[in-house]
């Protein structure tokens, strides 16, 4: 069918820099072999798309489900990842040209946008995400669109007023993209996947292991909630076995010096149940050895214990972390330092999806 109805949507940006960051064709649901044709600069994104029947202009900001906003929100996605800065976007309009004439037009102006970020947000960050990996976002498949849902978590966790609220769309942009690379159909599986990819693929992991292999054991345990973490996920004398494995299946000195520093915690199960002797001397040897295993501590932080911190805030265990009478308190702290590791994670996975 002649695709006689084209539509031009040109997003503009408060950039003084002109730098051509993506040209190329891209794929629009449904659409088979035609796609759109995306040009983006640092001052300017433009969507030409044509279509087979004629699309209300008005309604593309509206329905959150058309071809056409997709294609937009893929390529905001993609620009800002890019740039790493806040740039405003100053107007957008959209031609709809039927047999080469404009026949109607639609202008958005700055007053009237709902800005995706604010001035003072820092997107620097993002920068060290590789263009042509993100490109995978605008694929129409499972893939593209789990990777494409991850980042505008990401995007938008720099722009969050809140430590934890940015926290919480960091770990949603995690969860994403572990659902999807692991293909896996429960948490406890997708997670164990994860770790084990860290295990097995140090090399992709160089952004988050250059950070995790600077930390010491005395620098962790001030940043987290050990004890309570062990409370929590270690919590009757029945889970006793599940601690045992959980020590022994870690074998970085630092996890171990930490581990070994709040074992009292769970001395008297470790004992009833005759494994005290096996977790002390694991704890021994590694500590003494001063074994460097980057893999297990990342995997141990940023998944194991971080999930502990999500799960605390999503399950309304506690006070709303927002109700502080003073800022930089220790939850706060450590909230501030799990997003830093996170955000390095959430960047290696995007560049190495090619990888999975």
């Amino acid at each position: 069918m002649a695709r006689k109805h084209r539509y031009v949507i040109t997003i503009e940006f408060s950039s003084e820099e002109k730098n051509s960051l993506f040209v190329g064709k891209v794929p629009y649901p449904f659409s088979k072999s035609y796609k759109d044709e995306l040009t983006i600069t640092d001052d300017k994104i433009e969507i030409v798309a044509d279509r087979s029947n004629k699309v209300d202009i008005k309604g593309i900001f509206d329905n959150h489900n058309s071809a056409l906003y997709t294609q937009i929100i893929k390529s905001l996605v993609y620009y800002y990842c890019c740039v790493g800065k806040a740039n405003k976007i100053t107007n957008i309009q959209t031609h709809y040209i039927y047999d080469t004439v404009i026949k109607d037009k639609l202008v958005v102006k700055s007053n009237d946008i709902n800005q995706i970020v604010e001035s003072g947000d820092d997107l620097s960050l993002l920068k060290k995400l590789e263009a042509n990996e993100l490109e995978v976002i605008f694929e129409e498949s499972p893939k593209g669109h789990s990777y494409l849902i991850a980042l505008t978590h990401l995007v938008k966790s720099f722009c969050s007023e809140s430590p934890y609220d940015s926290f919480e769309r960091k770990w949603k942009s995690f969860n994403a993209l572990y659902r999807q690379v692991s293909n896996e159909d429960n948490e406890f599986k997708r997670q164990v996947f994860v770790r084990n990819h860290l295990i097995n693929h140090p090399e992709l992991y160089p952004l988050t292991f250059d950070v995790v292999s600077k930390l010491t054991a005395t620098g962790i345990r001030e940043k987290v909630r050990w004890v309570k973490f062990i409370h929590n996920n270690f919590a009757t004398l029945k889970q006793t076995e599940n601690f045992k494995n959980f020590v022994i299946a870690n074998e970085d000195h630092r996890l171990a010096e930490i581990n070994q520093s709040t074992l009292t915690v769970r001395e008297k199960f470790l004992k009833d149940k005759g494994l005290y002797n096996d977790v002390e001397a694991h704890l021994n040897h590694h500590i003494e050895k001063k074994t460097l295993n980057n893999s297990h501590l990342t995997a141990t932080l940023c998944i194991k214990y971080m999930y502990f911190v999500r799960n605390k805030s999503v399950h309304a265990e506690k006070v709303d972390s927002s109700f502080r009478l003073t800022s930089n308190t220790k939850e706060e702290v450590e909230v501030k330092w799990l997003s830093s590791l996170l955000d390095l994670l959430l960047i290696d996975l995007v560049n190495a999806h090619s990888n999975f």
